[in-house]
């Protein structure tokens, strides 16, 4: 299979259909099977080479191979996903660059936001995924503020708060553009919290926005505990200084008054809710955040609501 990919155009597109012929009809044991030799006879890592080279056509089926495949844990091993998310941001930007194919780029920004949130829901170590520093800088490329479709800047942002809830930050990161990053997807999620005509839209940009909420707080503490807080870049500080403000005024305003009488059914509320949770919990360890939380929070009613997630979530 691997030699056949290597072969004409016409045999890649039959023997790549092939692939995803085996993993869309068969049981979810079988596909795990499956997934874990494409990935030990890096038959993977031999799709994201060709597709670099070969019409739109064969990576939408790259693409879907991939969607089947990052369900399982198989997928992730032997750089296999790395190969997969390093594959689709070089075509990302290429078919950024070109603005020849808009489907084919939300496919691709679809695919790449797929295997990070799969990742972190089976557990897998980031850094067997992707390099955190390229995902941020693809978000910062993309632009959420030209980003025209809602649908796409909620991918945009939700790869970006997975890179926030799951990166080892150190001296390292670019505290810089994460804030600036975190600042925007802030600005755009709340605008269709707000100003939103559809209530489906409203409730995943809601969703989402605690989801950055949680990320951009967990980034502030991180960058609290750090041991080397005496720092020269006195604009870094007050640029941090402002985003957990920020972060602190959307849960009071935004986030705490929406959560307790939204209608869950159409998400996954244990996300919601452990977003929310990890978001308080982190305020809390910001000293400048802390003022009021509590007495905000039992004037909402939330100390009820609470003592009712212990007893209907896991």
């Amino acid at each position: 299979m691997k030699t056949r990919l290597h072969e004409q155009e016409n045999v890649q597109e039959m023997t790549i259909e092939f692939i995803l012929s085996l993993l869309k009809n068969t049981t979810e044991s079988i596909q795990d099977i499956i997934v874990e030799k494409l990935v030990n006879f890096d038959v993977i890592s031999v799709m994201c080479d060709v597709m670099q080279t070969l019409d739109d056509n064969f990576v939408k089926v790259v693409l879907e191979c991939f969607e089947l495949a990052s369900t399982h844990k198989k997928f992730y091993e032997n750089h296999a996903a790395m190969n997969a998310v390093e594959s689709m941001l070089r075509l990302t930007y290429c078919v950024n660059k070109s603005l020849k194919d808009l489907t084919l780029f939300e496919k691709l920004v679809q695919g790449i936001c797929n295997v990070l949130v799969r990742s972190s829901e089976l557990a897998v170590d980031f850094d067997d995924v992707c390099v955190s520093q390229q995902i941020l800088l693809l978000v910062k490329n993309l632009d959420m503020s030209d980003l025209q479709r809602d649908k796409l800047k909620f991918t945009v942002v939700t790869i970006l708060n997975v890179v926030l809830q799951r990166t080892a930050f150190d001296e390292f990161t670019d505290e810089n553009m994460v804030i600036d990053l975190c600042r925007d997807a802030l600005k755009s999620m709340t605008e269709i919290v707000k100003y939103g005509e559809d209530d489906n839209m409203i409730l995943l940009a809601a969703v989402i926005l605690c989801g950055t909420c949680a990320g951009g707080s967990r980034f502030c503490c991180a960058n609290l505990a750090r041991d080397d807080q005496i720092d020269d870049n006195l604009v870094v500080r007050q640029k941090m200084s402002e985003l957990s403000d920020s972060i602190y005024h959307v849960t009071m305003t935004i986030i705490i008054p929406y959560v307790k009488n939204a209608v869950l059914s159409r998400i996954d509320p244990v996300v919601f809710h452990r977003d929310f949770v990890s978001c308080l919990n982190n305020l809390y360890q910001l000293k400048s955040c802390n003022h009021d939380l509590s007495n905000h929070l039992a004037a909402n009613g939330y100390l009820k609501y609470f003592l009712y997630l212990t007893v209907q979530l896991p």
